[in-house]
């Protein structure tokens, strides 16, 4: 049976980001298309979880009890290799003993993996790479952190999945931005073989990149995000709006998105604008940033959904995406649509099926939430030509993709290896 392994960043229990659930979503669709899946976390990890939805995929990980099962199997050895070199004080007692200390010191990093900053855990990616990837399975890196630790484990034959250019978001590793800048720089200008999840991803990297060998591989939309929604509001002197907050990351827009709803509210005080905000709240001096909004926090994807169906308008004002999921999801769930571009050009088109502003602009934002306030006609029209949108994209189609890309990504070792 042919295999693929995902090498993902470590895995949490509870948290998860849309890209983590994307690449669940391609393990699951590849396993039904017959091949052997399994997930690869460059550090130690739960194995079960947040994911245990995604049915029987295997996660090949080094869980905490093995780690302390595979300690307290050195201990004993690395007494013994000690007492060799204090008898011999030969060379080889020496490297025997350092080569024990180095696998010994690896599993207390693994332990501890959580706890280390930055620049030791990339050692411990290494060493989990070579520890737990199969060599006759086809390895696809999801995030620049594994991208890299392939490239260090010596390992070139790879696919990288690029969700985004991550080199964008280097301005929110914060304390080791310096050592993480140049780890993205050395995965994306070392990858060969990518595939990319948006038009204007693949555009980008092709103009920087052109020798390298790029496939697009669209996202898909849950079946549940797909159910549509009859809107006639009675009360047109309200609009409703769901916006994510981003985890406080400065590009995902909040500050302008905070902006034009200000200037919406001062400019059409006649309009009761509704602004409703999941995820974490940014703060500032640990103080929330906004008074124009209600906070839903984390919210579980039933709780999403409600939310969804009961808003008027999806508000995203990212300064850049690659194929993001919540304005899709909002368009199949029944809300018109505000967001930016680059990244959603694959879905989203002006005046079509929903309203495109520009990135880092307040005043576009407030302009189309009274737009949508005052011409309902519009709003309606919008919401069903983006429900439309929505149910074209679905992950039998995309993960039927990604076969098609790893089939052609083989024969391409196949002459690699036969040259």
């Amino acid at each position: 049976m042919r295999k693929v392994a995902f090498v993902v960043s470590p895995l949490h229990k509870t948290q998860f980001s849309g890209g983590s659930i994307a690449v669940f979503r391609y393990a699951e669709g590849l396993q039904r298309l017959g091949w052997d899946v399994s997930m690869v976390p460059i550090g130690s990890s739960p194995t079960t979880g947040w994911f245990d939805r995604f049915g029987d995929v295997k996660i090949n990980t080094l869980s905490t009890r093995d780690l302390f099962k595979d300690f307290a199997r050195s201990v004993v050895p690395l007494c013994v290799g000690t007492l060799k070199l204090l008898v011999s004080r030969s060379s080889e007692s020496k490297k025997s003993l350092m080569s024990r200390i180095n696998s010994t010191a690896f599993v207390l990093l693994n332990i501890f993996h959580r706890f280390l900053p930055y620049e030791a855990k990339r050692s411990t990616w290494v060493f989990n790479i070579k520890k737990l990837v199969d060599s006759q399975a086809i390895l696809i890196a999801t995030t620049y952190e594994t991208a890299y630790s392939l490239q260090a484990a010596g390992i070139k034959d790879y696919l990288w999945f690029m969700m985004h250019d991550e080199r964008l978001f280097v301005v929110d590793f914060k304390e080791h931005k310096s050592v993480a800048d140049l780890d993205v720089e050395i995965a994306v200008h070392r990858s060969k073989h990518i595939v990319v999840n948006s038009s204007w991803l693949k555009e980008r990297m092709l103009n920087e990149f052109p020798d390298k060998k790029a496939w697009l591989c669209l996202n898909a939309l849950e079946d549940e995000f797909k159910v549509g929604s009859e809107r006639r509001r009675s009360d047109l002197k309200s609009l409703n709006i769901l916006s994510y907050s981003g985890r406080g990351a400065s590009w995902k827009g909040f500050a302008e998105m905070n902006e034009g709803v200000k200037l919406a509210i001062s400019r059409r005080p006649d309009i009761k604008f509704n602004w409703n905000v999941y995820g974490p709240m940014p703060t500032l001096d640990g103080q929330p940033v906004s008074n124009y909004c209600t906070n839903l926090g984390f919210i579980s994807e039933s709780q999403l959904i409600s939310e969804y169906l009961h808003a008027d308008v999806l508000l995203s004002a990212s300064w850049y995406e690659s194929f993001p999921l919540f304005p899709l999801e909002g368009m199949g769930l029944g809300a018109a649509v505000i967001a930016t571009m680059p990244g959603c050009e694959d879905y989203l088109k002006h005046e079509e099926n929903g309203l495109v502003v520009a990135p880092r602009s307040p005043s576009e934002i407030c302009d189309a939430l009274i737009r949508f306030a005052d011409d309902e006609g519009l709003r309606l029209s919008l919401i069903n030509a983006g429900f439309e949108t929505a149910r074209a994209f679905g992950w039998t189609s995309s993960c039927a993709n990604l076969h098609r890309v790893l089939e052609d990504f083989n024969g391409i070792r196949r002459i690699t290896a036969e040259s």
